[in-house]
């Protein structure tokens, strides 16, 4: 299928005008569909909260080992993790790395689709590639035998991936930035977004994102990230074949929306107010840990995105209650006797608020525990390796040798304990407070998950009447996580 190409000359690739809608909400009446009458004006919200970088694209396969050689064999993208075995997902960069990388996760058939849509019945890529040669590209996918849908024409051409997604790819021809790439693609250039309006869809993102009008266009609006970062993607918005049902840029995995892209913020809290201001839908609240935390929602046209931030909290967004256990006290003596409780003074000099705590555990397949993590014990879990549920909060890290992963032995036994308890008999990596009315509950699903159940449920009392009930799971790797009260 041919479709028209334009050459764009990046010399243009600059802020231009402020939208119709953006008229219309701060009350001014008239209404055009020239975009370039529109007057001049500068779009940076200013906020520390804007997007400053878009980190990721995803891409959904249902033959992941052969789409991923695609990427790397013929596309000439490299493994992010080349020790990793590919399995249920693969990250691909650019080398070296500069900008976004691509994250191919294997999806099931009756969960596939593909994301590229149409704009006036011609198909629309779901992404597309810079590169420093579209001749050396064009001979690759010929010999891979590639389904090629528009040839080489005016530094553009489009092709189909093994999964029938259709790509693009544009001639880039800066040295100043080719020569830092050892490969042939050199970064994403945009990431179409079929919308409802344009116009419209640029407000939120200009207003609620930070995000910036970048190159001219007559069938499209690009908007990019307003952070002076190099070698950014753009976003192109286009209109939807179907204004009331837009082609969404994320799918199904498992039963959740997965993102088809992930962005930057240094302040998701701030951002958070942003996006529900201007008309965003919050998937779930935020979730924050010690190496920052991840902002879910979907745009007013319904397309799922997700923010993280990995750097420090802004003070304007801590929390408002800080528990009494964290309040200003000093341990005044660690010499303890049976019975003997902590005794603790006043400190006149506040001190800095630890927040959450996250425990680090290195394990010897990375993405077998992090499917373990998600599918038995429920947690929501990301590719940064956290694993979270609730207070249970752990990062987990893939080992350099399997002789690295160790769990925790039997601790000694010792007699002072407030009760007759004198320790457990087993080593225990993590321990997991439950209510105890909740703990038959707990059982039904960790047995219904599949958990590996070594001990338990087992229920005891002190000899001063306390009950407790314990049930001990056991990770791939051996760590044994103790649930109890």
């Amino acid at each position: 299928m041919k479709k028209s190409a334009k050459k764009v000359h990046e010399e243009n690739y600059q802020p231009q005008y402020v939208t119709q809608a953006f008229k219309v909400i701060m009350g001014q009446a008239g209404k055009s569909s020239d975009r370039t009458q529109e007057p001049p004006a500068s779009l940076s919200n200013g906020l520390e909260s804007g997007i400053d970088l878009m980190t990721l694209v995803q891409l959904p396969a249902t033959q992941l080992k052969r789409t991923v050689t695609f990427y790397v064999e013929v596309l000439g993208l490299r493994l992010e993790y080349p020790e990793r075995p590919i399995e249920s997902n693969t990250f691909v960069q650019t080398t070296p790395r500069i900008g976004p990388g691509l994250h191919i996760l294997e999806t099931p058939n009756s969960e596939f689709r593909h994301l590229h849509g149409t704009v006036d019945g011609k198909l629309k890529e779901y992404l597309a590639f810079y590169v420093k040669s579209l001749v050396q590209l064009h001979e690759r996918l010929l010999q891979a035998k590639a389904e090629i849908v528009m040839e080489p024409s005016d530094g553009y051409m489009s092709f189909f991936d093994p999964e029938g997604h259709l790509i693009g790819a544009y001639e880039r021809t800066d040295s100043g930035i080719n020569d830092r790439f050892e490969s042939n693609i050199t970064g994403f250039r945009h990431v179409p977004m079929h919308v409802a309006d344009p116009v419209r869809t640029a407000v939120f993102f200009e207003r609620a994102l930070g995000f910036e009008r970048a190159l001219p266009d007559e069938d499209a609006i690009y908007l990019a990230v307003n952070s002076g970062e190099i070698n950014q993607p753009m976003i192109q918005l286009v209109q939807a074949a179907d204004p009331e049902n837009p082609q969404p840029m994320h799918w199904i995995l498992d039963g959740r929306p997965k993102h088809g892209l992930e962005l930057h913020s240094k302040n998701i809290g701030a951002l958070k107010e942003r996006v529900v201001e201007n008309g965003g839908a919050l998937k779930e609240e935020l979730e924050f840990t010690g190496c920052g935390g991840y902002l879910k929602f979907y745009t007013p046209d319904g397309h799922y995105i997700w923010v993280n931030q990995d750097r420090s909290y802004p003070d304007s967004f801590k929390p408002e209650r800080v528990p009494t256990a964290f309040k200003v006290h000093a341990v005044g003596t660690t010499n303890l006797h049976k019975g003997e409780e902590y005794s603790q003074m006043e400190n006149t000099k506040a001190k800095v608020i630890f927040y959450d705590s996250l425990q680090v555990r290195l394990v010897s397949d990375l993405e077998k525990s992090l499917a373990y993590y998600r599918d038995v014990l429920g947690c929501e879990v990301n590719y940064w390796g956290h694993a979270i549920r609730g207070g249970m909060k752990l990062i987990l890290q893939q080992a350099m040798h399997p002789s690295d992963v160790k769990s925790n032995q039997a601790s000694a036994k010792r007699d002072n304990y407030p009760t007759d308890w004198t320790g457990p008999d087993m080593g225990w990596d993590t321990f997991v407070h439950i209510n105890y009315d909740e703990f038959d509950s707990l059982i039904e699903e960790m047995k219904a998950n599949g958990a590996n159940i070594i001990l338990g449920p087992i229920e005891k009392t002190h000899n001063n009447g306390m009950s407790f009930k314990n049930l001990y799971i056991q990770d791939p790797d051996g760590y044994i996580i103790v649930f109890g009260q």
